[in-house]
């Protein structure tokens, strides 16, 4: 070991978790707020019945999907940023910034065409005639708004590898209180759009949102230590090579576990319009409280991610450790919540009795997917800091394809148990994932600085 390793002080259980804490705290307002937009959509759109929240329902999965394969190409920059702003090597971290901005433009523009298409699209899901007609005009609607996303999220991940998650905290919360005015504006004024205008204001939110922090990036005052605003070609582009190193098998890793619950939502509308709302409302209240799982395995990629750039191993594992932890200790609390307040949470979702009641029993379920999809969440960002990518990837790719997509199948389409059938296959997947996930971290956190200099 070297002597900057033996001389560097090891951190408390306390300090761990405070470190981790303080950074994931305005990481998961940031990220539930991309969420908390979609659920104001769903909230109001409820109101207009069962029949326009499955529009939306059907038009968000396949939106969602092309962008969190976008999302995985640029979430490089988080990891690549983390590395070297903890090596000391500020200079060259604006390049990667560059690099991820190029890459959402490009991604968000090709995903954007792809949505327009939302009839083929849907059609290609096996959806009915109704659901095509009524959720193509709203994935039309989403396509605009696609790169916006795609440049904000880059930009944002280049801010958290720094340590400075707050600006893009305050941008979501802006973001979010514009698209409530747009959405009354659009669903509820004199243009009476319905799903469609939950959609289009949605859409401009996003802009706003890009526009904004990409401009607190180019003038923050420290912009010229990070290189920011100077453009060099060969340095950008190979940090452009480098993102697409760990970028590409991330997209993989979004687009399995993605593709799974894409799945999933197209055997939810087999079922019904009604069980496709009751699906949506429960997979809704899934990933708004995984934006805190998220939040947590951001914070805890860019500690692992220092302590790599630091040479740190004991600093890598129990970062890593430690944010795990705390990943199911706060489901463990969420958890009981939701089970005991179900009835509220669907009464908050929609007014049609139909979907409501689906909904209050399939929650049940809910508290069970909760824990283990946080779990498998953070570990994949913590093998992600360290580099470890395509085990990982198969290790979801086995987990969701061989294991919660047929289950699900089996148990909501075959065996009629509909909505609740479908979570259950998904939990067993993220069950199996969260195991797998965790004994991979072990072997990597002891064997990734076995070749350091002694």
């Amino acid at each position: 070991m070297s002597a900057s390793l033996a001389l560097r002080p090891a951190l408390s259980l306390g300090q761990h978790v405070g470190r981790t804490i303080r950074l994931a705290l305005p990481v998961m307002l940031a990220r539930s707020g991309l969420l908390v937009m979609i659920s104001v959509d769903i909230f109001m759109v409820g109101r207009f019945g069962g029949d326009e929240l499955a529009f939306y329902a059907i038009a968000s999965a396949p939106q969602i999907g092309v962008f969190l394969l976008g999302t995985g190409l640029v979430t490089g920059v988080l990891v690549l940023t983390a590395q070297r702003a903890g090596a000391g090597q500020q200079a060259t971290c604006g390049r990667i910034w560059q690099a991820g901005a190029i890459q959402a433009a490009v991604f968000g523009g090709f995903g954007a065409v792809v949505l327009l298409n939302g009839e083929a699209l849907l059609g290609l899901l096996g959806q009915s005639p109704a659901l095509i007609e009524g959720g193509a005009p709203v994935l039309a609607q989403f396509a605009p708004g696609l790169p916006a996303l795609l440049l904000f999220v880059a930009t944002s991940y280049f801010l958290e590898g720094l340590g400075r998650p707050a600006p893009g905290m305050i941008v979501m919360i802006l973001a979010n209180v514009a698209n409530l005015g747009l959405n009354a504006l659009f669903m509820l004024g004199p243009f009476d759009l319905g799903a469609e205008g939950a959609a289009l204001g949605t859409t401009i939110a996003r802009w706003f949102m890009a526009l904004a922090l990409v401009g607190y990036v180019l003038f923050m005052p420290d912009a010229p230590r990070f290189g920011v605003r100077i453009w060099r070609t060969g340095a950008t582009w190979q940090a452009w090579r480098d993102l697409a190193r760990l970028g590409v098998p991330i997209a993989a890793s979004f687009g399995m576990e993605h593709g799974a619950f894409l799945a999933v939502v197209t055997f939810a509308g087999w079922l019904g319009p009604t069980d496709l709302a009751a699906y949506q409302v429960c997979l809704n209240m899934v990933s708004l409280i995984y934006m805190l799982a998220i939040g947590l395995g951001t914070a805890t990629g860019v500690r692992v991610g220092h302590a790599v750039g630091l040479t740190d191993p004991i600093g890598m594992r129990q970062a890593g450790w430690v944010g795990a932890g705390l990943g199911v200790v706060v489901m463990l609390v969420i958890t009981p919540m939701i089970l005991l307040g179900r009835n509220e949470v669907a009464a908050v979702y929609t007014s049609d009795p139909a979907v409501r009641a689906i909904v209050q029993d399939a929650l049940l379920l809910v508290g069970m997917i909760l824990v283990c999809d946080a779990l498998q969440g953070i570990m994949i960002a913590v093998l992600r800091a360290i580099a470890d990518i395509w085990v990982p990837v198969s290790i979801q790719l086995a987990c969701f394809w061989l294991a919660a997509v047929p289950v699900s199948y089996t148990l909501g389409i075959r065996m009629e148990m509909g909505v609740a059938g479908l979570l259950a296959g998904l939990w067993i997947g993220l069950a199996l994932a969260s195991l797998f996930l965790i004994a991979r971290f072990r072997h990597v956190g002891d064997v990734r600085f076995a070749a350091a200099p002694a």
